[in-house]
């Protein structure tokens, strides 16, 4: 089984020369180094055997001449998703997570060919394609992309063609090449000489799809005309309303689909022959208002309904949240969790006690990951999705536009190493009821290696001489810190990881912290609890008893922690609650009608 799968979800289609986007869902199921993902646009042409052969005379009609090519799907062109910068690579731990992608086809691309209960068709689709840093590919799961319209240009030329119809001279006048669809098209026919054996023609707008000798046609208009049999036909209007459902004209190096005003007739005598000539005409789809787009989707059998969200998002697609009311002039009021009260200015990078006062000297502000953006700008979680708080503006957007480049590299160390060091974790996942899980951590080194400690048995484990030393390639945005249950008979579990971001983590530095372990922004994996570590990022390894800055723990609207309401977290934190009351403890998360919560985070601390 592959460890990376993925998947397209669409929010904005359908039209060529206007922008299109979507995101891709990316699942991984094992620790994997992602540095690009990129969306492939394929048409796909079925093509069947056509029954229907000879329609038109070809020796009368050169236009219709074309050849036929094998059925198959043609690589149209390859998009990539925002979210990387090049030649860096990201380490993702189990779970789902969305990259978005825009781009705008040219405005004369060829919506996409579906002619109802005939047996072709050349549609469009959508592919996620992820690139490993090793070079590894894995191609996800294909999405329809229905073009129903674009902004191609009618030709506007007048032009006057005339053709052999039998004995006959058939004159076709039009005012333009092009129509779009709900245009009238209008014609004017002249006749000459009158064949005394054709009473009657028969002018059409027709579509024609050809394949080799073979063609099949579909008729959209047609009117009947009588011949007089002395008087020649001189100068005949004949309009024909081109219908919302007409299908467009369809041209490419694979298919075509053509139109053409049709001109047939019947030659009486003692066989009956049947002659037909034609005049080409382009029909465009351009799009028209919203009524008429559903009537030809639903003619063409297309489902159009962008901002669909799929259910596995659980409403995780929405809007970032509003600004903080309790932030005010850039500072926050927060409790930390051992009770203290104290004043973030977010604009100076300062903590203070009482408000304007005086910075505390003896305290780091708390937002260490903020430190490298400009004034007024801190990071924050909505949902469990990294966002960006800006306190000038007072808004708050998601995080997709500051770099993303370790900061190492930024100061030209090509070699540093990161070391870790985890003392304790506390409300991890349960088994079940009555059985903690066997704990171990684990980091991927910078030879690609997991190295990994030894467990301990607990939900509330305290760890004892767990240290890494990590040379991460210079290229490297991350380390992951893993925890897993170790498991007897069955694969071993991760139960959370923590994401220790290289490109947010000052050069050099040493902190001790208490990292939430969260579920993956758009996953189902039920992880709880936090774990404790003390981290360097810098051109040596450190030792654990080297001075380090102590980040304080509070609570903060920025940092309202998330757990989504699916029926695996339900579960972990029945399971919880159960297994902390049999051992009379306080259970880190719990439940109600639903709803899960941190039993460490109380609204009230986030103070107005």
């Amino acid at each position: 089984m592959a460890k990376i799968r993925s998947q397209i979800v669409l929010s904005q289609y359908g039209v060529a020369g206007e922008p299109c986007s979507g995101v891709v869902f990316m699942t991984v199921l094992a620790p994997s180094f992602v540095q690009r993902i990129f969306v492939e646009l394929k048409q796909d042409d079925v093509k069947k055997t056509c029954d229907e052969r000879n329609t038109f005379r070809h020796e009368n009609d050169p236009e219709l001449l074309t050849g036929g090519t094998k059925t198959q799907n043609t690589l149209i062109n390859t998009f990539e998703c925002s979210g990387f910068v090049p030649n860096v690579k990201t380490e993702y731990a189990f779970g789902t997570y969305s990259f978005s992608f825009m781009f705008t086809l040219p405005p004369s691309f060829p919506p996409s060919l579906i002619v109802p209960n005939k047996p072709f068709k050349s549609t469009y689709s959508l592919h996620p394609i992820v690139y490993e840093s090793d070079g590894n590919r894995f191609e996800g799961t294909s999405c329809d992309f229905p073009v129903l319209y674009n902004y191609d240009v009618p030709e506007q030329v007048p032009v006057v063609v005339s053709k052999m119809l039998g004995k006959m001279v058939v004159t076709v006048a039009q005012n333009q090449m092009g129509y779009l669809q709900g245009d009238d098209m209008d014609v004017t026919l002249s006749i000459l000489p009158n064949n005394s054996n054709v009473k009657e023609v028969t002018i059409a707008l027709v579509g024609v799809y050809n394949e080799g000798s073979s063609c099949i046609k579909t008729v959209y208009n047609q009117a009947n005309l009588k011949i007089d049999p002395i008087n020649p036909t001189i100068g005949q209007s004949i309009m024909f309303p081109i219908s919302y459902t007409t299908n467009p004209s369809f041209i490419t190096f694979t298919q075509n689909y053509r139109h053409f005003i049709s001109v047939k007739c019947i030659i009486q005598g003692i066989l009956n022959s049947t002659a037909e000539t034609c005049f080409p005409v382009k029909i465009i789809a351009r799009k028209p208002h919203q009524e008429m787009i559903d009537v030809y989707a639903n003619y063409l059998g297309v489902k159009i309904c962008p901002n669909e969200v799929p259910t596995f998002c659980d409403g995780r697609m929405e809007l970032p949240p509003q600004y903080p009311t309790t932030i005010k002039d850039g500072v926050e009021k927060v409790q930390t969790l051992d009770g203290r009260v104290l004043y973030l200015n977010h604009m100076n990078r300062t903590v203070s006690n009482v408000e304007n006062g005086e910075p505390l000297i003896d305290t780091v502000y708390p937002l260490w990951k903020s430190v490298l953006l400009p004034p007024g700008i801190t990071f924050g979680k909505h949902k469990n999705k990294e966002c960006v708080f800006d306190h000038i503006n007072k808004k708050v957007i998601w995080n997709s536009m500051f770099d993303i480049t370790p900061q190492a590299l930024l100061s030209d160390i090509t070699n540093p190493c990161v070391s870790i060091f985890v003392l304790e974790a506390a409300g991890l996942k349960c088994r079940n009821a009555s059985s903690p899980p066997a704990v171990y951590a684990a980091v991927v080194g910078g030879d690609g290696k997991m190295t990994k400690s030894k467990e301990i048995k607990s939900t509330e484990p305290i760890f004892q001489n767990v240290e890494f030393n990590v040379v991460p390639e210079k290229n490297r945005r991350n380390v992951v810190v893993y925890l897993y249950d170790k498991r007897s008979l069955l694969s071993d579990e991760l139960i959370g990881s923590v994401d220790i971001d290289l490109s947010k983590l000052p050069f050099p530095s040493f902190i001790e912290s208490w990292f939430e372990i969260t579920n993956s922004p758009f996953g189902d994996e039920a992880f709880t609890g936090k774990v404790k570590l003390k981290i360097g990022y810098d051109r040596y390894p450190h030792r654990i008893t080297d001075d380090c800055k102590t980040i304080v723990e509070f609570n903060s609207a920025c940092f309202i922690p998330y757990y989504p309401p699916t029926e695996n977290m339900v579960k972990q934190a029945e399971m919880q609650m159960a297994y902390h009351k049999k051992n009379l403890t306080e259970p880190y998360i719990i439940s109600s009608n639903g709803t899960v919560v941190n039993t460490t985070f109380d609204l009230s601390r986030v103070i107005n």
